[in-house]
């Protein structure tokens, strides 16, 4: 995958925020529900989609032919979007409710600290832009 340009980065990162954000709506929905008979959990689907995104950008290598690479269409940025999905598949319990409170809060907890991390790196380099614009 070679070196991200700013602008990949910064697509990444807000995608990456809007992942995290619908992900802890829907983890918190999970646990609200979590003695709701019925109730089926869902989740968020972002990690393979941003992975495989960024594994088919384009190289620095130039093509001397347009068949060279393949006819395989390439994911870009711009296909990536968090999408919350309902499990079925699963029982736990014998009113047919699949959430697992104890993964949910392990995953909320994860959610929460990732979400933190890029809200941490989105202030440093706003940081890092007043700096360069104030000239300190």
């Amino acid at each position: 995958m070679g070196l991200l340009g700013p602008g990949i980065v910064d697509s990444v990162v807000s995608k990456s925020l809007d992942a995290a954000a619908l992900a802890q709506r829907v983890l918190a929905d999970n646990v609200a529900n979590v003695d709701t008979p019925f109730f089926k959990r869902s989740e968020v689907l972002f990690e393979e989609q941003l992975r495989a995104a960024m594994n088919s950008q384009p190289s620095t290598m130039v093509l001397t032919h347009p068949r060279h690479m393949g006819d395989a269409p390439r994911m870009t940025l711009e296909d990536v979007h968090p999408v919350a999905v309902t499990r079925h598949d699963t029982n736990l319990r014998n009113d047919r409710n699949n959430v697992d409170i104890e993964q949910e809060m392990a995953k909320l907890a994860k959610v929460h600290l990732v979400y933190r991390s890029l809200l941490t790196y989105q202030k440093a380099r706003m940081d890092m832009m007043n700096i360069a614009i104030e000239g300190r």
